[in-house]
């Protein structure tokens, strides 16, 4: 003879079973949301000329977007200038730059820094090179680093 007791626990505990595997299939398909928030790159860099001589001192401005959620200290420090003799970054002279604090700007998760001053070496001998800026990826938790980005500018040295 069944015990009609026995029906009602054994269907919850067959309906409790389903309804936590189901919770375990969705979870385990869910995105990591480090991964959706460790992001930066460059959307616009431009220097204020693309020919000149050596020793001359350009301003340039750089345009990224962040999805850290970084503070203006870490913005500011994020891009170098360098000089290349081709359009890929490595083994390339740095720049000397200076940010111009008071035109960092950001607006939800686009940022713009303006340089006024990029030294190019007065000692650089005249011909075609690139300028790039490089944007240097960032902690972002999890142990992720965002990768880094680097926009090239051909330029004329006379």
């Amino acid at each position: 003879m069944k015990n009609s007791n026995s029906y009602p626990l054994f269907s919850m505990k067959l309906v409790g079973a389903f309804l936590v595997s189901i919770l375990f299939i969705f979870n385990a398909c869910e995105v990591d949301p480090v991964l959706e928030t460790c992001s930066t790159n460059i959307t616009n860099a431009d220097v204020s000329e693309t020919s000149f001589e050596a020793g001359t001192t350009l301003t340039g401005e750089v345009d990224f977007r962040e999805t850290i959620g970084l503070d203006n200290l870490q913005l500011q420090s994020m891009v170098q200038w360098y000089l290349s003799n081709d359009s890929s970054f490595g083994g390339d002279t740095q720049l000397v730059a200076f940010l111009d604090n008071n035109q960092t700007t950001k607006s939800g998760d686009n940022v713009s820094l303006t340089f006024d001053q990029i030294d190019i070496p007065i000692n650089q001998a005249s011909g075609n090179y690139f300028i790039i800026a490089r944007l240097s990826g960032q902690p972002c938790g999890g142990g992720e680093v965002s990768d880094d980005d680097t926009e090239v500018i051909a330029v004329t040295i006379n």
